[in-house]
């Protein structure tokens, strides 16, 4: 199995057991799913559970194109937001969460873009610190070693 087939599965695995965690929340504080796409309780809680686990191993597992290296950082954001904004379209109106032509889908999905942004935020600060804390590191090492090769860009 290649590099890339394992990660998406482990990435994948993680994402499923995440959304299983949400989902069992959601249904511990919340209402327990007494019908869910023609189930009947306790089947409808757990077709609710898979639904879950489904989308939670869907965006995580999709965060492998961040790691495709001939993709740029927008390139892989975007394709990322667009396979997670699906697969949340699709499963929220196959389990009935929401429908277009409701006003609800649009404040659901004015949610979705927000929290994704948010999180997007929140990974470019930590990723921004960390390159800045690299070339810094790279330049005390530099001024250390001056008579090292110079870099390609120099």
């Amino acid at each position: 199995m290649s590099e890339i087939k394992k990660r998406v599965l482990i990435k994948s695995a993680v994402g499923a057991v995440l959304g299983l965690l949400i989902g069992i929340g959601f249904i511990l504080f919340g209402k327990p799913p007494e019908t869910y796409v023609g189930l009947r309780a306790p089947w409808a809680a757990v077709a609710y559970l898979v639904h879950c686990a489904l989308h939670g191993a869907l965006c995580v597992g999709s965060q492998i194109v961040y790691d495709i290296e001939k993709f740029s950082i927008a390139r892989a954001t975007v394709i990322h937001f667009l396979i997670t904004l699906i697969s949340f379209y699709i499963l929220g109106m196959t389990t009935g969460w929401f429908h277009p032509g409701d006003p609800f889908f649009w404040i659901i999905t004015a949610g979705f873009v927000f929290v994704y942004f948010l999180i997007w935020l929140a990974y470019y600060i930590s990723y921004r610190r960390k390159v800045r804390s690299m070339n810094a590191e790279l330049r005390r090492w530099k001024h250390s070693h001056p008579d090292s090769p110079a870099s390609p860009e120099e």
